[in-house]
């Protein structure tokens, strides 16, 4: 099962993506844990997810965040997907990740 965590500043405007993203999701059969936390908890969950995205706001950190995580992809959601909540378009990205 894979553990994907949407990462933004707060932690609470990805609430709302995450939601539409398991839905997407369970509509797909697709096993998997999708959480969010803000960027300042990512320390946390260090070991414990398999795939990161970032929220457009925190892009600028991408960098820093690939190399403190180097062994898990991390990838920046579009600012239109994110700006619209597009669950579908964000799941499918992970999937892409998967390939």
């Amino acid at each position: 099962m894979k553990r994907i965590m949407l990462v933004c500043s707060e932690g609470m405007s990805t609430c709302f993506l995450v939601s539409k993203m398991k839905t997407e999701a369970d509509k797909q059969g697709f096993e998997c844990t999708i959480d969010s936390c803000c960027e300042s908890d990512l320390d946390l969950y260090k070991d414990k997810v398999d795939i990161l995205l970032l929220a457009p706001q925190v892009k600028f950190l991408k960098n820093a965040i690939s190399e403190k995580f180097n062994n898990i992809p991390v990838e920046v959601i579009s600012s239109i997907d994110y700006g619209t909540m597009n669950g579908v378009k964000v799941f499918n990205q992970i999937l892409n990740l998967l390939k």
